[in-house]
């Protein structure tokens, strides 16, 4: 099984035959929507029947997937790719791609789906009969998807978008109905995000010291041999580290500092983050930043010890708190922010991480975002994304409610743009071309 970011032969060779290396470059590089010639089912070929086994960034490497047409052809030519897709329609995980009301969702869907089942059947070897495939290698593939703490997919993988989520929900709760498997069952879930800014603040001094993890533990060390040379009140230098870990969980440190600090241009800034919760610019930001580097400063200087030779990086730069004392002296404090919220920001949160969850969570199935069509000359209730769309882009964009009105939906439209295949397709909508016909120009 290989789960990591480079392709390995089945000796754990790295190094690939040249014609595997251009094979897979072509697969890569193949047009979307475009039909397979002869000469890349050479390719598919030739993949399949050497002795490499593929890193999923082959499937989910972001801006260079290969089209839906390649995958689709190599997970179908692999015995337990072939296999795996036949017991997931069986068990019924496939069916609610059929109940989605246009060819573009549903081609969408069935594209992440091969995704999925490309990572099983073409990152493994050694098995081809899907019902002897261990139980283990199966979580082992399921946890890939997972987020560190096991609670939510990897949106890194996806984006924000309910596509990929979906899919792997079903994909799970199939495969644990197959192998009668509860605790795979339990990976199904998407928890909600109930984390926001503030709520990691609420952490007290005493739960980091007491703490078992390691970045709590490395924290309350390097703290503990810099407050025997800090002069500033320990009250305030302990709540600079409480921000420091709310920060690394926002961003997702949770290894040692050792390799946190060797990355530069971490995004959001610990300054931007500060500034986020507040609001505005204030004296006190600019105290707390000052802290914050200070410490940061002593650390860098303990693992530069500690690791001769390799360069860290501070999370709080000179040009930082050099911008902060221009804003905190130019005048009064501005607001990065608009100067009220419909909602408080832990409510914030939660909202955005309700709304995330689709028709596979809350807006899907509450019934209050439902509608009546038709289709096939049958009246259908179907799931209607519009209204939850709109709330959830109201959280990011700053316009009013009233603006959002105004933004093109893009329905009547000649051609859409498909954000699982990164081209513009026909408009296969109901109201493709309302544009043409009422004003007598194309879009």
């Amino acid at each position: 099984m290989n789960l990591t970011t480079r392709h390995i032969s089945r000796s754990g060779n790295v190094t690939l035959d040249r014609t595997i290396i251009e094979a897979l470059s072509i697969l890569k590089a193949y047009p979307t929507n475009k039909p397979l010639t002869s000469d890349i089912l050479e390719k598919i070929d030739l993949v399949i029947n050497s002795d490499v086994c593929l890193s999923p960034s082959f499937f989910y490497e972001r801006d260079k997937r290969p089209s839906k047409l390649v995958v689709l052809e190599m997970v179908k030519q692999t015995e337990l790719g072939a296999q795996m897709w036949e017991a997931l329609h069986e068990a019924g995980a496939l069916t609610f791609i059929e109940r989605l009301t246009t060819k573009q969702r549903q081609s969408g869907y069935t594209s992440e789906i091969a995704r999925i089942l490309g990572v099983f059947a073409l990152c493994t070897i050694g098995e081809e009969n899907f019902a002897d495939f261990p139980l283990p290698a199966i979580h082992a593939v399921v946890d890939f998807f997972r987020s560190d703490n096991g609670r939510r997919w990897r949106g890194e993988l996806w984006g924000a978008g309910e596509v990929g989520f979906q899919c792997m929900r079903e994909i799970v709760l199939a495969l644990a109905k197959i192998r009668n498997d509860p605790a795979l069952a339990a990976k199904s879930g998407q928890e909600r995000e109930y984390g926001d800014l503030h709520r990691h603040t609420r952490r007290g001094w005493a739960a980091i010291c007491n703490s078992d993890d390691p970045l709590d533990r490395e924290l309350s060390r390097r703290y503990a041999d810099y407050d025997q040379q800090a002069t500033d009140k320990p009250q305030a230098r302990q709540q600079m580290v409480l921000d420091l870990r709310a920060y690394f969980e926002n961003v997702g440190i949770d290894g040692p500092l050792s390799e946190a600090l060797r990355k530069k241009n971490w995004k959001p800034s610990f300054v931007d983050f500060l500034v986020e919760r507040t609001g505005s610019v204030t004296k006190y930001i600019k105290a707390h930043a000052g802290r914050a580097q200070r410490f940061l400063d002593f650390t860098i200087r303990q693992l530069e010890e500690e690791h001769p030779g390799v360069v860290f990086h501070s999370l709080v730069t000179q040009h930082d708190i050099a911008v902060l004392k221009n804003e905190v002296e130019s005048g009064p404090p501005k607001r990065r922010t608009t100067a009220s919220r419909p909602l408080p920001g832990k409510l914030h949160a939660i909202a955005k991480a309700i709304l995330d969850e689709g028709e596979a969570g809350w807006p899907g199935q509450s019934g209050f975002f439902h509608e009546w069509v038709e289709v096939n000359g049958k009246r259908q209730k179907i799931y209607c994304p519009v209204i939850p769309t709109l709330l959830r882009t109201a959280m990011d964009l700053p316009l009013r409610m009233g603006q959002l009105r105004r933004l093109d939906s893009g329905e009547g439209d000649l051609e859409m743009f498909n954000g699982d295949t990164m081209t513009w397709e026909p408009n296969t909508s109901p109201l493709a071309g309302y544009w043409k016909r009422e004003e007598g120009r194309g879009r």
